[in-house]
């Protein structure tokens, strides 16, 4: 889920494709605290709306699992984030998610 979360949310470390809301997207994996992948990104303009439909659309088309999924997205006057959880299959572990893109 790391590497996916770097690939498609822009971290210059993997992805391949600027996704031209944000940029200089950082996640890293978190062991034992309440969001185990954490993202952070300075928005390239003040279009809350836009980068919170391409951080929902990212989540469900490319990252949630398919067994559990939920998300919503928050929209403050500083940043758009992106709070998410899934499951791969029954019993197996939980992958929670936080990616804020601050507003410029």
């Amino acid at each position: 889920m790391e590497i996916d979360a770097c690939a498609y949310l822009g971290d210059p470390a993997y992805a391949d494709d600027d996704p031209e809301l944000w940029q200089g997207m950082r996640v890293q994996r978190s062991e034992g605290s309440e969001w185990l992948i954490n993202g952070r990104a300075s928005g390239k303009s003040e279009d809350a709306s836009s980068i919170a439909e391409a951080l929902s659309r990212i989540w469900e088309q490319k990252l949630r699992y398919n067994y559990e999924s939920a998300h919503t997205v928050r929209v403050a006057t500083e940043s758009v984030t992106l709070l998410a959880v899934t499951q791969s299959g029954p019993g197996d572990i939980w992958v929670t998610a936080r990616i804020e893109v601050a507003l410029s």
